[in-house]
């Protein structure tokens, strides 16, 4: 489950000497209805018209 990683986060942190609380909290996440987990999102890039592209111009903008 999500323990492990709980866990191993509050380590990583108390080793390095920046834990300053560690308290327990019940999150309200979204969880799947079959699988009784909990959903995790992953962001994605999303497609765009770019703008020049939308006002007749042949160059596309140049990517950040």
């Amino acid at each position: 489950m999500l323990t492990e990683g709980t866990a191993a986060v509050i380590e990583a942190l108390a080793a390095a000497r920046v834990l300053l609380l560690e308290e327990r909290y019940a999150h309200k996440y979204p969880y799947d209805w079959r699988t009784k987990q909990p959903t995790i999102f992953r962001a994605t890039d999303q497609a765009r018209p770019a703008a020049a592209l939308l006002h007749g111009s042949r160059a596309a903008p140049a990517r950040a």
